[in-house]
């Protein structure tokens, strides 16, 4: 079975948009038993993006934390950002200003992790238009460094038969 790198827009996004917890939670027990399974995982730099405020989603994430949702970058994930760090720098030179923005954040991390340990990077975040390289985006780092694995959480959940129906078979 793959191993699913998240991005922290799948937790934020899903807290407020897709799944809330008041509304699916079912979904929250399932991405728990993804986490619990070692089939769900998220860096460390990733996670502290995630972990930084107050609200439940943050709480939700420290419980999880020995569950993978904490990976510490180690030599082979470090390795992998090194060489994506050279390849931003060669296909984003005419935008220095985002290669540093990027350098910063925890994108690279995320696609990083996903190239040294294996497995499908998981965001929310949309490809960049066609043509437009002034943008560096999680899909299209994922497509040309990380073995051209991505996918939303839709996607995800699809690939790994989440089914919130309660058995009733999701139809209506």
């Amino acid at each position: 079975m793959s191993v699913y790198w998240v991005d922290s827009s799948v937790l934020i996004q899903s807290r407020h948009k897709y799944h809330t917890k008041e509304r699916i939670p079912q979904f929250w027990i399932w991405l728990d038993k993804q986490c619990r399974e070692g089939v769900v995982r998220m860096p460390h730099k990733v996670y502290k993006e995630v972990t930084d405020g107050t609200d439940w989603l943050v709480q939700w994430c420290k419980l999880r934390q020995s569950f993978g949702l904490d990976v510490p970058h180690d030599d082979d994930i470090e390795q992998a950002f090194k060489e994506l760090q050279r390849y931003v720098g060669t296909r984003y030179k005419h935008v220095p200003h985002k290669i540093i923005d990027w350098a910063r954040g925890a994108d690279g991390w995320l696609v990083a992790a996903a190239k040294a340990r294996g497995g499908v990077v998981v965001s929310e975040e949309d490809k960049a238009k066609r043509n437009d390289t002034n943008v560096i985006k999680i899909p299209d780092l994922a497509r040309d460094f990380a073995d051209r694995k991505w996918m939303d959480t839709f996607a995800m959940m699809d690939a790994l038969g989440a089914d919130f129906s309660g058995g009733a078979g999701g139809g209506v």
